[in-house]
């Protein structure tokens, strides 16, 4: 990360978003460089949503955009997309995971993105390495149906809406797609 800032940072082509630009936190600089057996880093952009124009305000020179639709006040005329993702996985401290275990890890980090450096239920393959550590004794062998139905309901979600309606979206499709097998510990 000090040799190489920019890898750090969101890409924005067209300026919409300034978070885009803004520098990691310190929380985010310190979970990237703790020890732990697989550390991550997910770089986005801001982007116009499908069927929003961007153009500049002629009187602002700001970046402004309007959707060709007409609008609604439900849908939002950015999205944020993936650019890159950065995986770094610590051999060493990765070892005790069989490489299934790490493969489905590795997939759901790259496919759902996940917050780094907190601790997960036992029902997902995530919580594979919950306190830093390998959990031989409560580790899944691979991913889960709830895995599964986290990443289904993730892509299959309204992009371009607010985040919480969004996270209700993804929250009803999981519950609906496992129904009374779903039991968080």
């Amino acid at each position: 990360m000090n040799k190489y800032p920019s890898l750090i940072k969101g890409y924005n082509s067209i300026g919409l978003n300034r978070d885009d630009y803004e520098e990691l936190s310190r929380r985010e600089i310190e979970a990237l460089q703790a020890d732990r057996p697989v550390r991550w880093y997910r770089s986005t952009s801001t982007e116009p949503a499908n069927g929003t124009i961007v153009g500049k305000d002629s009187l602002s020179g700001k970046l402004t955009t309007s959707s060709i639709d007409g609008g609604a006040r439900i849908l939002q005329h950015t999205q944020a997309r993936t650019t890159s993702v950065i995986v770094i996985i610590d051999i060493t401290e990765a070892s005790g995971a069989t490489w299934k275990q790490l493969a489905d890890y590795i997939s759901f980090v790259v496919l759902a993105g996940p917050k780094l450096g907190k601790n997960f239920n036992a029902i997902s393959i995530m919580s594979l390495y919950n306190n830093r550590t390998f959990q031989k004794k409560t580790a899944p062998p691979a991913m889960t149906p709830f895995d599964s139905a986290i990443i289904q309901a993730l892509y299959e979600s309204e992009t371009a809406v607010q985040s919480h309606d969004e996270q209700l979206e993804i929250t009803q499709s999981v519950i609906s797609r496992l129904g009374s097998s779903l039991h968080l510990n």
